[in-house]
Order: C-alpha cells, then sequence, then structure tokens
C-alpha cells in the first residue's frame, strides 16, 4: 500500500512536472497574434510619441503636398513582435500610392515598441495605424484583429 501511494505521487510530480515545462516552451514559440491583451504594446513613453516621430520623419512628395484634393490619409498594419519590433506591415489604404509608400517607410524604420504582455508573459500584437497626411499629422494606433498563425 505505501509502494502504492509512492508511485502515485511520483506520478502525480512528473506529470506536474512535465505541464510546466510544456507552458513555459510554448510561451516562447506562441505565435498567436493578439487583438487585446492585459498590457497593450505602446510606443515611446508619452501618448504624443508616436505623432511626434511620425511628423518629425514625414517626407512628403512634391507631387502630394501640390495635391488640393485634400485626401491625405492611410490606414497601415503590423504587427508588434514579442520584442518590440515590428513586422508583416501593410498599407491597406493609401489616398494615393505615394502616401502609401511613405506610410510603409515610415513604419518600418520605427525603432521598437514596448511590447504587448498576457498574463506577463511578452505576445505579439496586431495593430493597425490610421495616418493622416494632412498640414496636421495625427497618427493614433489602435488594435484591429485576433489571428493565430
Amino acid at each position: 500500500m505505501l509502494i502504492s501511494r509512492i508511485f502515485i505521487g511520483l506520478f502525480c510530480l512528473i506529470g506536474l512536472n512535465s505541464t510546466a515545462q510544456t507552458r513555459i516552451s510554448n510561451s516562447r514559440t506562441d505565435t498567436t497574434i493578439y487583438m487585446l491583451v492585459g498590457t497593450m504594446p505602446h510606443f515611446g513613453t508619452s501618448s504624443t510619441d508616436l505623432t511626434k516621430y511620425i511628423i518629425r520623419n514625414i517626407e512628403l512628395p512634391e507631387e502630394v503636398i501640390n495635391d488640393t484634393t485634400g485626401n491625405r490619409g492611410c490606414f497601415v498594419r503590423f504587427i508588434i513582435e514579442k520584442d518590440g519590433s515590428l513586422s508583416n506591415i501593410e498599407v491597406l489604404r493609401a489616398t494615393h500610392p505615394l502616401l502609401a509608400i511613405e506610410a510603409a517607410r515610415i513604419v518600418r524604420e520605427m525603432p521598437n515598441w514596448q511590447p504587448g504582455f498576457r498574463n506577463k508573459i511578452p505576445v505579439r500584437v496586431l495593430y493597425g495605424l490610421p495616418i493622416d497626411f494632412s498640414t496636421k499629422v495625427q497618427a493614433k494606433p489602435i488594435p484591429i484583429a485576433v489571428f493565430e498563425k
């Protein structure tokens, strides 16, 4: 009877140990892309850092500056990786092809963001960034979807 209790105790310990290892390895190799997490990713240290970065780095072509239609917007989607780097950068909508190129360049050259966290573990987060290239550039990141790779 004592031997069966020891065997059952060892079996439980081995089962718990393998479960803990699985959770740790899954958190490192998890490729799920989240939309909302406990701690959302952010750029810089203040809410205006992203807009300031875009204003400082924008290079509008003359053709776009002289365009009198007034439509100067883009919507860029990207993934903020676990280390804060950006990947899968796509311009989903742009009012001018040159704005699409410029929006992609600005996002591609951004420094790393602070990553998102789920249960205190860094995760991948999908973000959308509408950029208004009018005289007063505005940019506010928004989460847009949940995908699993």
